[in-house]
């Protein structure tokens, strides 16, 4: 019988995934849930031994004996210190030494508890990683769990091996072994030595079974080799490939972009099981609309995550990741393709077809009422070729997407942590080196936050900037709102009357400005023009409007015309015809 406590039960069961079956226990009360847990599991060979200097080393006989991972468990408080000198032993020896150390509650750390130090400081720099377990109380800390348990076991053996070290609090009852089966757990693998075809094969039979959605993040622009091997994965396995802006990725017709729109249609439907996918596939960075995306796919059943990383960084924002698969990104695509037979009669499938009928059913906005979707879209339009465009966070990102952009022009953002305070400053950076013209389209509170980028020498006359000022956050408004009232308007969405004008000129910059459709129109041709100084457009909107248009326009688009049979019967069909022609 197994300890009631949740973390324990995860744990055991981690340890049993991961093969890690030799367990050297110390005596002690606060790790009795352990032991009795692994003591009654046939799965585990068990060894006693009272002192915990010398079953720590008695471990490290173990592992050169058996060549794999080997636990130990201590009780709390001092008691783990004097693991120390064979953990550093493990650290330079290069040993996959687990430790796992009992604990009180962490709360009580420093308030005169007994038998408490602050255990995962206790090795210092002799330990490769250290993960302290919650204390389960729901869901959310259930899979925060499995995945740091399995983050740390990992890492016992990455790039050569080392010890690592869980800490499991435990609370006051420990007494308590009813529990008769271990809940099942996800068990996260990363591949990681890439230089050998046993590397590939394996992906390649698995990738082969399934309906893959692969997620491009963000990332610098491409070159057409890059490009080239996106398409050629895309067509060998057949994927879906969603993306957006920031991915830089412009290849086949089948992308599917406007995703956030498009998931949001799909979960409409009251069967989507045609649509949805077996596996997704990331890679790269983040992407515009990270928390609705992954929100939505956290509920999709029976997906499996596979994730691509060239540090084999565990990433696991769906809850869903079972592999990291440690490799350059392009290597990955480059090698899959080159490895799996050659394929061009591959046809639609009813999953591909209906992302892309549902991708294809969002039209650009065409918009007409003066608003940011009008002056974004109005300025995307135009934009020269081989040009760059940095994209400020956040609203104005989001309604960039909206609109399809030139293949030639390379897109920026700052999107690594999503904050609002230097967009206008890599702006300017990317200015100063880029012999093309270099644009910008940027919210009036993220101006105003980085306004000082302005006060620069090192600015050319290639600058443009747009401001859509709508006199405060407005997307912050979607989630504050009127409804909070006037605290919600002055503080959280921080609503103002300022203009950039006095600062743009005093910094040497010609200064343009539009409070209507008619002065938009008028002077969006000087804004492209030539110039001898830079030049920064204001473009004054209303907030509510904006709001309203954008909601319109989502609802718009994700409005469900079709059901999911409608949309398979129109792949089918389409197969079909494609089988007649052959």
């Amino acid at each position: 019988m197994y300890s009631n406590i949740k973390s324990v039960q995860i744990l055991i069961a981690l340890l049993k995934e991961h093969g890690i079956d030799h367990i050297v226990l110390t005596p002690g009360n606060r790790n009795v849930p352990v032991i009795r847990s692994v003591e009654s599991d046939p799965f585990f060979h068990c060894f006693s031994v009272v002192d915990e200097r010398s079953a720590s080393f008695f471990a490290l006989g173990l592992i050169h004996k058996l060549q794999k991972p080997v636990a130990i468990c201590c009780t709390s408080g001092t008691a783990l210190l004097n693991f120390a000198s064979a953990v550093a032993e493990a650290f330079f020896q290069k040993l996959p030494l687990v430790v796992i150390s009992a604990n009180r509650d962490p709360r009580a750390l420093y308030q005169n508890e007994a038998q408490m130090v602050p255990q995962t400081e206790a090795f210092g720099s002799n330990i490769r990683k250290v993960v302290q377990l919650p204390i389960v109380l729901d869901s959310n800390d259930e899979i925060y769990c499995n995945r740091i348990i399995n983050e740390v076991i990992l890492e016992s053996t990455h790039h050569g091996f080392g010890p690592v070290q869980i800490d499991v609090p435990m609370p006051d009852n420990i007494t308590d072994f009813s529990i008769a089966m271990l809940p099942r757990q996800r068990k996260i693998v990363r591949y990681e030595d890439s230089s050998y075809a046993d590397f590939w094969l394996p992906l390649i039979e698995k990738l082969k079974k399934r309906k893959v959605l692969l997620v491009l993040g963000q990332y610098f622009p491409l070159s057409k080799e890059q490009r080239l091997f996106i398409d050629a994965f895309v067509r060998k396995f057949n994927c879906v490939l969603v993306t957006d802006h920031l991915s830089n990725y412009k290849g086949l017709d089948n992308v599917v972009e406007n995703t956030e729109l498009v998931l949001q249609k799909i979960q409409k439907l009251v069967d989507k099981s045609i649509l949805m996918p077996d596996l997704v596939l990331t890679v790269f960075g983040n992407y515009v609309t990270p928390w609705s995306i992954q929100n939505i796919i956290k509920g999709w059943q029976n997906v499996d995550h596979w994730h691509v990383d060239p540090k084999g960084n565990i990433v696991d924002q769906f809850n869903k990741l079972t592999t990291v698969i440690e490799c350059d990104e392009f290597v990955f695509f480059r090698k899959l393709s080159e490895l799996t037979e050659k394929d061009a009669d591959r046809l639609q499938t009813p999953f591909s077809e209906g992302w892309q009928t549902y991708s294809r059913e969002i039209d650009q906005p065409s918009v007409e009422e003066y608003s940011d979707i009008y002056t974004c879209g109005e300025m995307l339009r135009r934009l020269p070729e081989d040009s760059s465009l940095h994209l400020g966070n956040s609203a104005t990102l989001r309604i960039a997407q909206l609109f399809r952009i030139h293949d030639s022009i390379k897109i920026y953002c700052n999107r690594g942590t999503n904050g609002i305070d230097g967009s206008l400053s890599s702006t300017v950076g990317l200015n100063s080196v880029n012999a093309n013209m270099t644009f910008i389209v940027i919210g009036d509170l993220s101006f105003f936050y980085d306004a000082t980028a302005l006060w620069n020498n090192n600015i050319n006359n290639r600058l443009r900037i747009m401001i859509n000022n709508n006199s405060g956050a407005g997307v912050l408004q979607l989630s504050a709102g009127k409804s909070r009232g006037i605290a919600g308007i002055d503080f959280t969405v921080a609503e103002h009357n300022k203009s950039a004008q006095g600062w743009s000129e005093s910094m040497g910059f010609k200064y343009i400005s539009a409070a209507s459709k008619e002065e938009f129109d008028s002077r969006i041709d000087e804004f492209f023009s030539s110039s001898e100084k830079p030049i920064v457009f204001e473009a004054f909107t209303s907030r509510d409007q904006n709001i309203n248009l954008l909601k319109n326009y989502q609802d718009k688009c994700t409005r469900v015309d079709l059901n999911i049979s409608d949309v398979a019967v129109k792949a089918k069909r389409k197969i079909q015809n494609l089988f007649n022609k052959f």
